[in-house]
Parts: structure tokens; sequence; C-alpha cells
């Protein structure tokens, strides 16, 4: 078996996407950011996106996320179940792409 490499350039850029966030999920954040100051949390993220990279015109529109673990100070982890899939049919959020969404309490903020 032959075995073949290839190699993608990345896209380096300095520049900044515009995230939505929607009212109920910047909520839910700052809830879990008040109970939990100095703990770090995740889960999964519910967004949807229009443009890309390459033309500079990312926009991501983050809906909602289903919280999967209350980690530590410095670490959170979870495995993905099928609670997911159930949290997606029942908010009708099928047509949602599903990323990580966590926390970083202790961490600057970052200025775009």
């Amino acid at each position: 078996m032959e075995v073949v490499k290839t190699s993608k350039n990345l896209i380096k850029s300095d520049s900044c996407f515009k995230i939505k966030v929607s009212e109920k999920l910047e909520k839910d954040i700052r809830e879990l950011c008040r109970i939990y100051p100095g703990t770090e949390w995740s889960g999964v993220l519910f967004y949807n996106y229009t443009g890309g990279f390459e033309k500079g015109n990312l926009e991501i529109n983050a809906e909602d996320f289903l919280l999967m673990d209350i980690g530590q100070t410095t670490t959170t982890a979870f495995n993905i179940t099928p609670d997911v899939l159930g949290y997606m049919v029942d908010k009708e959020l099928l047509d949602y792409q599903i990323g990580l969404i966590h926390s970083h309490h202790s961490m600057a903020k970052l200025n775009c």
C-alpha cells in the first residue's frame, strides 16, 4: 500500500470575523459564568454560518448550546452522547452545525 502525503496551506490572516450570539445563548453563558466564576465548563455549541474564510466574510451565528460538563479550575472534558441528538430534535436544531464551547474564566478579553 502506498501512502500519499498531501499538505494544505493554512489560511493566514489577521482578520477578525463576525459572530452573532443569540439572546438565549448570551443569557445562558452569563449565568454559567456567574454561578461558576472559577470553574471551567464545556458543552456542545449549535451554530450556522454564512460566507467563508477565503473571502474574508465569515459570519457565525451561535444559537444555542447544551452544557455537558462542569469541570475543575483548569480543565473540562466530555464525550458526545446520544443526548446531544435528542436535544437537537427537541430544540429543532437539526439544521445547525455542532461545535465546542467552553469557558476561559481567567483569560483576558480579545479585542478585534
